[in-house]
């Protein structure tokens, strides 16, 4: 075979392998970016989710504290001192506890999502790095291949 079409043929493989392996790396890229954003959407939905079950748990808790105030009431106990006091000063306590822990929670799952959603972000940017890098060593490896048989003699 001619040492020009070896050099031709050389360079033209590497070519289409720098092509292929830049659309790789994009294609990893654009990947890494979408899960970044879903991360991202989750993490809002996590915090709104935590709130929405916060406010649940408040309302349950009010009503039980009433249901509450009205035994104690029916029952001719007075809900303004002494024991029954405490106990009412009690739930309402671990009411707001209960709720407290529910945001708690729903804002470390936020905060999960949004670590991962960055860890994403960076996976995008290597992978386009990656693949600049793949690029370049896709020309230069075909430049060398194509030297070598442009030295050839025929």
């Amino acid at each position: 075979m001619p040492p020009a079409l070896l050099v031709v043929g050389a360079l033209a493989a590497g070519a289409v392998k720098a092509v292929g392996d830049n659309q790789k790396a994009q294609a990893q890229a654009q990947e890494d970016e979408f899960n970044a954003s879903v991360k991202g959407q989750q993490a809002l939905q996590a915090v709104a989710k935590a709130n929405e079950d916060a406010r649940i748990s408040q309302v349950h808790s009010d009503a039980f504290i009433g249901q509450q105030r009205a035994n104690y009431g029916a029952s001719g106990v007075s809900g303004g001192s002494g024991s029954a006091q405490d106990v009412l000063q009690a739930s309402a306590a671990n009411a707001e506890l209960d709720v407290l822990n529910i945001k708690h929670e729903g804002d470390m799952q936020a905060w999960a999502l949004r670590t991962g959603a960055q860890e994403d972000q960076q996976s995008a940017s290597n992978a386009r790095s990656a693949g600049g890098w793949a690029v370049a060593g896709d020309i230069l490896g075909a430049g060398v291949q194509a030297g070598s048989y442009a030295s050839m003699k025929h």
